[in-house]
């Protein structure tokens, strides 16, 4: 009897053991995954931004209306890394069928307009299409800045863990962000972008 019973906890270990490998296996595969499908940067690639201390690596996107060319590349902007063309970058974040998001979309693209001389560049990332698709959002609302698909949250959750939307974020010609804000405040963020054009090389 008492072998038996030693058998059978025995047994009661092993499933223990099993599990418990099965089960750090199984989490450590996920954080695997996450961590690649947010950094799906070729090596040597210099799309990245300071934000808060940190150093975000922002993966390449594909581009979805107004721009001939297929993917988007932060490093495209980075003036120490593409021959000292500086800018100062307006990234925003959409859901098409939100009121608020539709009412900035206009604004946003006069903010464009007046300032794109001066180097600012702005694009604007779709994160719930809705009724629309992204050729729809542009044409509805006349814009002409590259508008991305982020449907898939790759960039979104780097920026913040805030997801009230629309969400605006200004980098500077050095590549720290120096305005992220969720919902439009007109005020604010064209304080933002006027003191990052000020000092611009």
């Amino acid at each position: 009897m008492g072998s038996i019973i030693k058998i059978k906890a025995i047994h009661s270990l092993w499933y223990i053991i099993f599990g418990l490998f099965f089960f750090i296996y199984s989490c450590s595969d996920n954080d695997n995954k996450v961590e690649n499908r947010f950094n799906p940067l070729v090596q040597g690639d210099s799309s990245a931004i300071i934000y808060e201390g940190d150093t975000l690596w922002i993966p390449q996107q594909l581009y979805c209306h107004n721009d001939d060319s297929d993917t988007w590349k932060l490093s495209n902007y980075n003036g120490a890394y593409n021959g000292g063309d500086h800018h100062v970058i307006l990234l925003t974040w959409f859901a098409s069928y939100w009121g608020l998001c539709q009412a900035e979309a206009p604004k946003i693209q006069s903010l464009y307009n007046q300032h794109y001389d001066e180097g600012l560049r702005v694009f604007t990332f779709g994160l719930d299409w809705g009724s629309m698709d992204c050729d729809a959002w542009g044409e509805t609302f006349d814009l002409s800045f590259p508008i991305l698909d982020d449907s898939y949250y790759n960039i979104f959750p780097m920026i913040t863990d805030n997801y009230y939307i629309p969400h605006n974020v200004v980098i500077n010609h050095e590549m720290e962000v120096v305005y992220s804000v969720g919902g439009y405040d007109h005020t604010s963020l064209v304080n933002a972008l006027q003191s990052a054009m000020q000092d611009l090389p």
